[in-house]
């Protein structure tokens, strides 16, 4: 088991997550904005820069280069789903697309088109061979791994606090603008509820059967683990 960090001046470090020693750090040019990836052996990270961003997968164990792929100016961090990473990038705000990369060689398996607005700090989540995607003005895309194809795609017209959403067994939910939970239905995108909230929603996970929301500027700032709505 290993712990994973990314830096702002672009080192990649890896350590024992037993004991804190660290095993080994490479660096490379730009910045490391979203959390690196493990797939099977390797590690992804997306360093970002001026002309860019670049895609590397480097050894678990050694940190050595694998593969590495330019990416657009626009580029989340990865997700992985049995050998397949999925990345969107592009080099517009409104011209992205998912990519489907195999893992181990970084070869294309496929494209698919994003509208949105869509920037560095997307995060995907995987889930039930699913992965759901959250653009900037509150679209979620869900996507199937294998092929590219959209399952399904919800505009709710909700700028974010910030790029993160959560799953549950049924519901996909994220943190809006306006200090609302936006709860989806997993299964055909439908927005279930928006829920007001007692403070600034800056953080949604989900852990077994409960929804965790870390509340800023409430009375107190806090974190509630509540029932998923």
């Amino acid at each position: 088991p290993v712990a994973l960090a990314g830096s702002e001046t672009g080192q990649l470090l890896v350590v024992d997550a037993a004991d804190g020693a660290v095993r080994w750090a490479v660096d490379h040019p730009g910045e490391i904005a979203t959390a690196p990836r493990l797939a099977g052996g390797n590690v992804l990270g997306v360093w970002r820069g001026s002309d860019g961003s670049i895609l590397r997968a480097v050894d678990v164990e050694t940190g050595a280069l694998r593969w590495e792929t330019s990416l657009g100016a626009i580029a989340g961090a990865p997700a992985v789903v049995d050998g397949t990473v999925v990345v969107v990038h592009g080099e517009r705000i409104h011209g992205a697309a998912a990519h489907g990369l195999d893992a181990a060689t970084g070869a294309e398996r496929w494209q698919t088109p994003l509208a949105g607005w869509w920037d560095a700090a997307l995060e995907p989540v995987v889930g039930g061979g699913t992965v759901y995607l959250l653009d900037g003005m509150g679209t979620v895309v869900a996507l199937d791994p294998t092929t590219g194809a959209v399952s399904w795609r919800s505009e709710t017209g909700r700028p974010l606090v910030g790029g993160r959403l959560a799953i549950s067994p049924d519901a996909v939910v994220f943190a809006s603008y306006d200090d609302e939970l936006m709860v989806l239905d997993r299964a055909d995108g439908r927005l279930r509820a928006a829920e007001p909230q007692p403070g600034v929603p800056v953080d949604v996970a989900t852990a077994s059967d409960r929804l965790v929301v870390a509340l800023r500027l409430a009375s107190p700032s806090r974190v509630e683990a509540r029932p998923v709505p």
